[in-house]
């Protein structure tokens, strides 16, 4: 029964290397914590209006990349018109005691999982939720910018929505259509989807792995790491097209999930 144990393992490995080194290009290991204040409540750009920061001292970590987790007020709804079609951002910049910008720390951009709750305080126009904003991996670093970093401004935005479109070139032949059809259709990736396709993946591969641990000698998890096997290739992929900052802290700490449920097996 070694074998299934080395086998969901090399899985894990591979995973891992594979998502780190083609969207997210390494890791951070966990370091000392920094505490920041906001240098004012509101916040600046489209949605000034809106949204406030919840006065308050908020910790940076830096656990695979620059986490910042803050505490956001709603003060004024969006009408469901002005909400059609458009995304929502908002950021932070880490400040030093002077007030001036930490060198070399990047923005902490929203994560993909507080996006919901930041959609939902539009919505309302009342109450409070904690969003959770990452800095792009290797910007902020702990060892270098913890002592430095003092506090924090936060600016947002309202874009329009991009729409994915797939076209093909007109043609008489039928085959060369087919074929440029196919060449845009795999070249674009919903990473929306793809993180929350891959979220499932890695809370279906811990349960295996926990099978494993409670009977090392059920051969039939070797055909559940098989199908897993199958589906990394199409992650490989759409990885390559995710390369985006919002979408690598994600990865990260999912990967991160995948080795810790390893190294218990």
């Amino acid at each position: 029964m070694k074998t299934i144990e080395k086998t969901l393992s090399l899985l894990v490995i591979a995973i891992i290397v594979t998502i780190l080194t083609t969207s997210c290009g390494g890791g951070v290991k966990k370091s000392e914590i920094a505490k920041v204040k906001p240098e004012k409540i509101e916040i600046s750009g489209d949605l000034s209006d809106y949204l406030q920061i919840v006065d308050n001292e908020y910790e940076i970590t830096d656990d695979w990349g620059g986490n910042l987790s803050i505490k956001v007020k709603a003060i004024k709804a969006l009408t469901e018109e002005e909400m059609k079609d458009k995304d929502f951002e908002i950021s932070a910049s880490l400040l030093g005691d002077n007030g001036m910008p930490v060198s070399g720390t990047g923005n902490f951009v929203i994560e993909y999982s507080s996006k919901d709750k930041l959609i939902s305080l539009l919505k309302k126009g009342t109450g409070e939720e904690v969003i959770q904003l990452n800095a792009g991996l290797g910007d902020y670093k702990a060892e270098e910018h913890a002592d430095k970093s003092k506090k924090f401004t936060v600016s947002s935005s309202i874009k329009a929505k991009e729409e994915t479109s797939v076209t093909s070139s007109e043609s008489t032949d039928n085959s060369s259509a087919s074929f440029d059809e196919t060449a845009s259709s795999e070249s674009t990736t919903d990473c929306d989807q793809f993180i929350a396709d891959y979220e499932d993946f890695v809370n279906s591969y811990v349960t295996v792995l926990k099978k494993y641990k409670a009977n090392p000698t059920d051969i039939s998890i070797l055909t559940e790491y098989t199908q897993m096997a199958a589906k990394t290739v199409t992650m490989q992929t759409d990885a390559l097209n995710c390369t985006d900052v919002k979408y690598a802290a994600k990865l990260m700490k999912l990967n991160t999930k995948l080795a810790n449920a390893a190294i218990d097996l």
